[in-house]
């Protein structure tokens, strides 16, 4: 099915991104990790500077300047640095990310595209969406945000749709909610039009004969 034109556009969904939601997220997992492992490295590295002095263990020299309490701290500062840089990058593609990320709703169907590295693009009729349902988190209340997700008919894995990072998602919730029944209300009625229209052209014919 072709895409509409943007004015047919009845409702636009994008993500917004925000690093205290994205941690608690599914989407924000490599952030999550990497916080991780900056909380364990300076942790250890806190460890080593007050108290890895003292041991005589750390004491023995590699060089003639250089100590292996020495070398683990640089190692440590080091592995830190390298774990920094590492989650300003995750932030910013994920920040990227949601910029090319769009959920745009039609009269009768909606598309979800993903454009921004590799390209996603799926396309749901509003005849085969099953359910919609809206999922909140006490951390998700707190912060405003939330999960909606569209359930499909289809028999695979892929039955549906989850819109991850939407803020303010009862008010989406119920205008996409609108959107669909609407539409699916209108389709038994062109249904039993069509029937009357065929049956009535039998009865036609049958008097012909």
């Amino acid at each position: 099915m072709e895409e509409n034109n943007e004015e047919n556009v009845l409702y636009e969904i994008k993500p917004d991104f925000n690093f205290l939601y994205e941690i608690f997220m599914p989407t924000g997992r490599k952030i999550k990790s990497t916080i991780i492992v900056i909380f364990i490295l300076i942790l250890l590295t806190l460890i080593l500077v007050f108290n890895g002095a003292s041991m005589d263990t750390f004491s023995i020299r590699i060089t003639q300047d250089l100590t292996l309490f020495d070398l683990l701290k640089y190692i440590g500062f080091i592995a830190l640095g390298i774990c920094v840089v590492k989650l300003i990058v995750h932030i910013v593609i994920q920040n990227m990310q949601y910029k090319h990320i769009s959920y745009k709703f039609y009269e009768d169907h909606m598309v979800y595209e993903d454009n921004f590295l590799n390209q996603h693009r799926k396309n749901i009729e509003y005849t085969n969406v099953k359910e919609i349902e809206i999922r909140r988190t006490i951390w998700d209340r707190i912060l405003g945000y939330g999960v909606i997700i569209i359930y499909t008919n289809a028999e695979n894995k892929r039955n549906g749709l989850v819109i991850y990072a939407l803020h303010d998602p009862q008010k989406s919730y119920d205008i996409i909610y609108e959107i669909v029944h609407k539409k699916q209300k209108e389709v038994p009625t062109a249904e039993k039009i069509s029937e009357s229209e065929k049956e009535e052209e039998e009865f036609k014919n049958s008097i012909k004969n």
